[in-house]
Order: C-alpha cells, then structure tokens, then sequence
C-alpha cells in the first residue's frame, strides 16, 4: 500500500521523474517532465484536481482509491489552454464519479509486509433520480523504515451532481482528510481540506 498516489506514476511515462527525498510515509513526492530548465524558479508540473489547480502537497491528503484517471500532459499544444503555468507539463487527476443505476458496494483491504501498513478503503457509487454519487472512505496506516516515524490518514470524498433542469447541471466535489505523521524527532498532524 502508497500513501501517495503518484507513487504509482514511477516509470510509467517516459521522460517523467518521481521521487521522494526520504522513506517517510508522509513525505511529499516531487516530480519533474522536462528536467531541470531552471536555476531559480519551479521545475513542477501544474497538477490539476477536478479543474482546480492543486499543489503537490495535497497528495498526501488523497486516497489513491479515489482517483478514476491520471492524464500527462508534455507537449506545447496539449498544455497551451493553461497557459504561462503549464511551462513545466500538467497532471491532470480526476476523482471517481457514480455510475450505473444500481448503487455499487466496495471495500478493498491491503496490508504490506516491507514495513507494518494495513489500509482500508470504502466506497458506495451510482446514479439515482437524475443524482450521479460516489462517496468513499479510507483509513491508512504505515510505520516509516526508521523507528519513530509514520503515518496515519484518514480520508472521506464525495462527488455528487444532479440534473435540476434539462439544462441545468449541479455538483459539489468534496474532500475532507486528516493526517498524523512522525518523523525521526519531529512530530506533527494536520487537518486538510481541498476541493
């Protein structure tokens, strides 16, 4: 099990680099597409989360369930709608969405040997009277390799739009999550709320 959805993305896309700067749980990954182009400024790609712009700190705070697509972005013309900000490439992240007319039930367990992680995953999607839903909830739990560190997050998403008229489309996407890590002679927890 991940803390960190972009753990997923090492090598598989060429000419993408992910990294992390230590084994802590709770250790933010950075990436780089075009390698290093700059001295001074951000050599990070634009992440986008549901069309809101996001930081790579939020990653941390998103159960990999919840993610449905992670489209790269590299060249000119497919990151231009962007603009000055899409100079280093674009991540764009889509969260999972309802479907089907019948409510379906997930619940998916991990538990990883490397180090003591148990992580637990919840989910309930569909469509009902013009209402598409996916609702999820996760618990993760993950001992660092150096004693004194870990993490534990817990995540609750919910995506929900609703057809009020026949040309009139509404929805709310909501992401609520709590972290508690340690790192060797740091403590600390924080609460997140993103979009």
């Amino acid at each position: 099990p991940s803390a960190n959805f972009a753990d997923a993305l090492q090598g598989q896309v060429a000419g993408l680099q992910v990294f992390t700067s230590s084994g802590e749980p709770s250790e933010n990954v950075s990436m780089r597409m075009r390698g290093v182009g700059s001295i001074n400024s951000s050599t990070e790609p634009l992440f986008i989360l549901d069309g809101s712009p996001i930081s790579s700190g939020v990653f941390t705070a998103l159960n990999p369930s919840d993610i449905e697509n992670v489209t790269i972005l590299k060249d000119a013309s497919s990151t231009s709608i962007y603009g000055s900000r899409a100079a280093n490439g674009v991540v764009v992240i889509t969260s999972k969405r309802g479907r089907g007319a019948k409510p379906t039930v997930t619940v998916k367990g991990q538990y990883g040997f490397n180090a003591p992680t148990w992580q637990l995953d919840a989910s309930i999607s569909g469509i009902a009277n013009k209402t598409n839903y996916f609702i999820s909830a996760s618990h993760y739990d993950a001992d660092g390799v150096e004693p004194a560190s870990g993490m534990r997050r817990e995540t609750l998403r919910s995506n929900l739009d609703t057809k009020v008229f026949d040309w009139l489309r509404v929805g709310v996407n909501l992401g609520l999550s709590y972290e508690d890590w340690e790192t060797n002679g740091f403590a600390g927890s924080g609460n997140s709320w993103y979009n």
